[in-house]
């Protein structure tokens, strides 16, 4: 059976070893909030643009097969073409982005384009 002393040393290093585990989580979680932000900026960023091309005659056939395919999951799902695309798969398995579901704290574009005047 352990002594005091030796509990008192055991106990003291198991909360120095969760102090460092909740510092990596804290570190982690405050990562995803970065990425998450940086997303959203993208995303409007993309809709921004793809929104202007939409209505050029030149750009036209390309934003639509972008769009489609956007949509096709199997598409993305078999056919990583680079390490980004299989980081952001990766992602989706994982449950770190969800593009096929609605959230709450998704971007209301359509709204935010009313308000400045995009879209009547």
């Amino acid at each position: 059976m352990a002594t005091k002393d030796e509990q008192i040393k055991m106990i003291k290093l198991l909360r120095e070893e969760t102090a460092k585990l909740q510092k990596v989580n804290k570190q982690r979680f405050d990562r995803i909030g970065d990425l998450e932000d940086t997303l959203r900026i993208q995303n409007l960023q993309l809709s921004l643009m793809f929104e202007v091309l939409k209505n050029d005659n030149r750009h036209r056939g390309f934003i639509s097969l972008v769009q489609v395919l956007g949509s096709l999951k199997n598409f993305w799902k078999n056919k990583p073409i680079n390490k980004l695309e299989q980081q952001i798969r990766e992602m989706e398995e994982n449950g770190l982005l969800f593009f096929d579901e609605m959230r709450d704290d998704d971007i209301d574009f359509d709204g935010w384009l009313k308000r400045f005047g995009g879209r009547k």
